[in-house]
């Protein structure tokens, strides 16, 4: 075996630690270098820890997984390092996930990180930290989620953190600071400030952290309230009314510790602008990155036709038959209570850089289909959770149809999946091509596709890019392959 490759795997198994320094250290190793811009990517998952000993480095997990090994107990750490960047991070079992000492400049971004003591610990206490942001994470069950502590000019804002016992961000004898559009939910705490001077709070959602949703204790100059439009948070333990419509409750909110929430919001997100259902406009970039789908109609309504009108020939020369009789009413029974040409569409995506992150919860969900578009609106999924993974579900029923939507959101990758069912969908029959375009808020997917007939009388919708380059045999396997 190759000297190098056997190193890698050796590596990779007993999870030793690796460092960067700024010639790219053990990149080499566990993904790519980018000497010009200092940049080492992961190209597949690694067990182990990632040391930083240089200025300006950035590390990008690009949605791999980084594993806590039984020797390590930090993700990635570095020590007095400026102009770091860490983002695109699954991380598991560390006891610190990511954790600085006296960083300056430093972004930790769009990394999800599950379990341990600290989930991200910035500053230890004794040496300051300087200029960090600390933006659109997702945290799940740690002790503590968000720790930064001593130091000036700290940023966060768009992420989730979800489960920590003790407490969801803790800022302590911070000089100077925003946190905003973060969501701190079913922990011990949810936000707390400590000796900390001129941190601005506003539009976050505190929801039903169990021992306190946020505390203030010393320092001066805080605010969790900005004049309207801005406001100020959610607070999901606020007896709120609304009597004028404005979108802030008729009362303010009371922080531990003092402080006071003077233009709460009456709903969840509510500072985040309207939706328009089923719009379709989207514009921009798409920021569902590897939209793929399988799509196919059944005819139902065809099918029973088909198989009826067989068995009546067998008896219609009997007019008397019992059996005929039976037959002939019980396909009137089933034309009556069967749905004609069953949809059922089944995809995933990741969330690209591009994306503020989605919440089916709160957000319009919409499945488009060439002029066809059906929304789910805000706040009407039901939520099924367990350790793993949000299932958010929805049903409707009409005199003629029925939809079935549901979005799964799951914690052990970075990849989400979406089931759409439904009828009345046969004038796809009569089309050569369309589009599939899935929205969350607006966050959006979208691929031209074709529909085909296949050999059990289905209607199958291919993606148009997929069927100029493997053809229907190739794509047909493709397309009923299970999904990630």
């Amino acid at each position: 075996m190759n000297t190098r490759l056997f190193a890698i795997l050796l590596l990779m198994q007993l999870g030793w630690a690796v460092t960067i320094d700024a010639t790219g250290g053990d990149c080499s190793q566990i993904g790519n270098w980018d000497a010009a811009t200092m940049t080492c990517t992961l190209t597949a998952d690694y067990t182990g820890s990632i040391t930083v000993l240089a200025d300006g480095i950035t590390l990008d997990g690009a949605g791999y997984t980084l594993q806590a090994a039984q020797s390590t107990d930090y993700g990635i750490s570095g020590d007095k390092v400026s102009g770091l960047t860490v983002r695109n991070f699954v991380m598991r079992g560390f006891e610190r996930g990511i954790s600085l000492n006296t960083p300056s400049n430093v972004l930790v971004e769009n990394n999800e990180i599950h379990g341990g003591t600290f989930a991200m610990l910035i500053g230890n206490g004794i040496y300051a930290f300087t200029n960090a942001t600390i933006a659109g994470n997702r945290i799940y069950n740690s002790s503590v989620g968000i720790n930064l502590n001593v130091g000036k000019n700290a940023v966060v804002h768009d992420n989730y953190v979800t489960g920590s016992a003790i407490r969801a961000l803790f800022l302590g004898a911070v000089s100077t600071g925003e946190v905003y559009r973060n969501t701190f939910e079913k922990s011990g705490r949810g936000l707390i400030l400590y000796n900390s001077n001129g941190v601005t709070v506003y539009n976050n959602n505190f929801v039903d952290n169990t021992v306190v949703q946020a505390a203030v204790s010393g320092g001066s100059g805080n605010t969790f309230t900005l004049p309207a439009p801005t406001g100020g948070n959610y607070w999901s333990d606020l007896n709120c009314t609304d009597a004028d419509g404005d979108g802030f409750c008729d009362s303010a909110y009371s922080i531990y510790g003092g402080a006071t929430d003077e233009l709460p919001w009456s709903v969840r997100d509510g500072w985040l602008p309207p939706e328009s259902p089923g719009s379709g406009t989207g514009g921009g970039t798409p920021s569902l990155e590897e939209f793929n789908f399988s799509a196919f109609i059944v005819k139902v309504h065809a099918k029973l036709e088909d198989s009826s009108e067989r068995k009546f020939k067998k008896h219609r020369d009997d007019r008397d038959s019992r059996k005929e009789k039976h037959r002939e009413r019980d396909r009137e029974r089933k034309s009556e209570r069967r749905y004609d040409d069953r949809l059922s569409i089944r995809g995933w995506f990741v969330l690209s850089g591009e994306s503020d992150g989605i919440d089916p919860a709160s957000e319009n969900v919409t499945i488009e289909l060439g002029d066809y578009s059906f929304t789910v609106p805000a706040g009407s999924f039901r939520l099924e959770e367990d350790d793993e993974c949000r299932e958010y579900k929805y049903k409707e029923r009409t005199e003629t149809a029925r939809v079935k939507f549901k979005v799964e959101l799951c914690d052990d990758r970075n990849k989400f999946k979406f089931d759409v069912r439904g009828e009345e969908f046969g004038w796809l029959r009569d089309i050569n091509s369309t589009s599939v375009r899935f929205e969350i808020g607006n966050d959006f997917g979208e691929k031209e596709v074709r529909p085909v007939v296949s050999r059990h009388k289905r209607i199958v919708l291919l993606a148009s890019d997929l069927f100029e380059g493997f053809g229907l045999a190739g794509l047909l396997a493709a397309l009923f392959a299970k999904g990630p």
